[in-house]
């Protein structure tokens, strides 16, 4: 299950990805924004959230986000998609970058 991380332990994983050749020229990010996730989470049902990698049409890497039931099933009738992307829109100074 997930579980809180620190500072630190994410800074590594994030860094780890970004400098890898996985991470080279892609997206490190991505934005969700509070409407449409509380509508993911507010779904009757709903006790959590999947959160599938998944490529856009220019070939960069996306999230496709799905409530899941408590069967640890996906509820496929609100899914989202079309996040904000970073690198093109990112906080500046984010120590995760």
């Amino acid at each position: 299950m997930s579980a809180p991380i620190s500072l630190n332990e994410a800074k590594s994983m994030t860094h780890a990805f970004q400098n890898s050749s996985l991470g080279t020229n892609q997206t490190i990010a991505g934005l969700v924004d509070k409407i449409n996730l509380l509508t993911l989470l507010n779904q009757e049902g709903c006790t959590g959230v999947r959160i599938y990698n998944a490529l856009n049409e220019e070939n960069k890497i996306t999230y496709v986000l799905v409530g899941v039931n408590a069967n640890n099933e996906d509820m496929t009738d609100y899914i989202l998609d079309k996040t904000v992307n970073c690198p093109n829109n990112c906080s500046n100074d984010s120590p995760l970058m």
